[in-house]
């Protein structure tokens, strides 16, 4: 699904109009109808009362529309504007207009707030129709005050396209916005319900088509259930005749003291993906006296230093052993050791020679931020997986300034490494390095665990090993992750106490389900989002 920013909507907008010769208001009549049958299905018998509020612009049209059809499918219908009547414009004084003629009224909200109380205290149901994607900046005065007040409902709140006070391009908040319960996007949703902090106002996100039938100029896109699943059946056709040599085989390099279990649980991980086959290794002294819990996997001693590290260890023997896979893994539970350098060189250069697909995570990324030299060397089409932290380092910038620009940090890095990278957090963003960027659904704080991380590689890995191109095998393995962590919290009703063996265990299932379900998102309204975000 494609995800606008407010100036992108606003071009496609008036490409369709311009171009098809139909007058806006067709489109606000087309969103109205849909808002109000979503409301009607939701919300009928429990509730026939709503009230809402209408700015000044467009999305002010929006609610004069919305309440036009309610209150000819019987519902009884409060309207506040925050403009005076003679005041509005285009097509939002058109429909105020028209809701008036059929007998609705319309209140002026004022400086006095207690009529305003009154009608929030008495409300089954609100509807926030005062900002649109064209508003940016904090809401002020009147605006704001009313902002407040449906914040202190106490019955359900419902945004169209977008909660107001939330910037549709940036998902910045820099003043009070509505909290929404529920939030109806037109045509496509905005980045700003997507990305948090906007997100955490959205509550779950709906889109409806109103019949924008021009095709959308954006780099950005959302995943859903129904992409994943129609992605993941091309590799994981049934075949009575296929051997584990052609499921994939995934190498995962790590391992040093203290953090011998990274590349077990990577490894272990690729294999519950469905790669037929997955090593791991370890320095030599610990692979002596460290074996597998799980007896399937295999594990290859290299040189150690000692010390519980790598020591100095052999191109041959290395290669020798990635000849055998058609994935690696670099980096789970590598350490910091002086040997990391060099052992990050030979996998890079011995990956490219052999064209062997190459993902880099956790103390590979270390050591990559570290060694401007070794960026230089990483092959083409790599996979990067770094949380936050792990991305400052990279781009020498502050977790700070990542995390308020997070979209823009991929990119930059994708493009100046010619690699796909996988910024982990709450709504993972995946960036191909030719501009594309993906945007998984998934914020849940039951995968903040110990080899959560280390469980995704071995996931994207053993997808890529399958033959999945590497893009699209980092979105479809951060949307398995991701799916895994919120039904683990739907199952436990919690996220305490979940573990990456839990994620590892979940993955047969979960992969089965996805290429078995039927198409999801068919009707009018498709919701995007299904978990509040409240439980993020």
């Amino acid at each position: 699904m494609k995800v606008l920013t407010g100036e992108q909507m606003h071009e496609l907008d008036q490409q369709t109009f311009s171009s098809l010769g139909l007058p806006s208001v067709v489109y606000m009549e087309n969103a109205a109808r849909e808002v109000a049958h979503f409301i009607v299905e939701h919300y009928q018998p429990a509730y026939a009362s709503v009230v809402i509020f209408c700015g000044p612009g467009n999305n002010g049209g929006d609610g004069f529309s919305i309440a036009r059809t309610l209150k000819h499918l019987g519902w009884h219908v409060s309207v506040l504007s925050t403009r005076e009547m003679e005041l509005l414009k285009g097509d939002a004084a058109l429909q105020a207009q028209a809701y008036r003629k059929i007998g609705g009224t319309i209140t002026t909200v004022t400086e006095n707030l207690q009529e305003l109380s009154h009608h929030i205290s008495s409300a089954h149901l609100i509807v926030d129709c005062l900002l649109g994607t064209g508003f940016n900046g904090a809401p002020e005065g009147i605006l704001a005050q009313v902002i407040e007040l449906i914040n202190t409902a106490s019955c359900p709140v419902l945004s169209v396209d977008l909660p107001s006070g939330v910037d549709a391009s940036s998902a910045n908040v820099p003043g009070v916005a509505v909290r929404a319960k529920q939030t109806i996007a037109i045509q496509y949703p905005k980045l700003g319900t997507v990305l948090f902090p906007g997100a955490q106002y959205t509550g779950e996100l709906f889109v409806v088509d109103v019949g924008i039938c021009h095709r959308a100029e954006t780099e950005y896109f959302l995943m859903t259930a129904d992409f994943v699943a129609q992605g993941l059946r091309k590799y994981f056709q049934p075949s009575t005749q296929r051997h584990k040599g052609q499921r994939g085989k995934v190498l995962v390099v790590g391992g040093s003291a203290g953090l011998y279990g990274a590349p077990k649980m990577a490894a272990a991980a690729a294999l519950r993906t469905g790669a037929g086959l997955a090593t791991f290794t370890l320095p030599q002294t610990a692979a002596a006296h460290i074996a597998p819990e799980q007896m399937e996997l295999m594990c290859a001693a290299l040189a150690d230093d000692g010390q519980g590290g790598y020591g100095q260890v052999e191109l041959a023997r290395l290669e020798a052993l990635l000849k055998q896979h058609n994935c690696l893994v670099f980096g789970p539970g590598l350490g910091r050791s002086s040997q990391g350098q060099e052992l990050s060189r030979l996998a890079y250069t011995l990956a490219a020679k052999n064209n062997i697909p190459l993902l880099i995570d956790a103390d590979g990324l270390n050591t990559l931020a570290e060694n401007d030299s070794l960026k230089s060397i990483v092959p083409a089409n790599s996979i990067l997986t770094p949380h936050a932290g792990e991305m400052a380092g990279l781009l020498g910038k502050e977790v700070t300034a990542i995390q308020s620009q997070r979209l823009e940090a991929a990119k930059l890095l994708a493009q100046s490494l010619n690699s796909i990278v996988v910024l982990k957090g709450a709504r993972t963003v995946i960036a191909a390095p030719y501009g594309e960027l993906a945007i998984n659904p998934a914020a849940t704080d039951t995968l903040a665990t110990a080899g959560s991380g280390d469980v995704l590689c071995g996931i994207i890995a053993a997808l890529v090993a399958r033959g999945c191109p590497p893009f699209a095998a980092a979105n479809y393995g951060v949307y398995l992750h991701g799916e895994i962590g919120q039904k683990l919290h739907d199952e436990f009703k919690s996220s305490v106490g979940v573990t990456a063996t839990d994620i590892i265990e979940a993955l047969p299932k979960t992969i089965a389900a996805l290429c078995n379900q039927n198409e999801v998102g068919s009707g009018f309204c498709r919701q995007l989002l299904k978990f509040p975000l409240s439980s993020a």
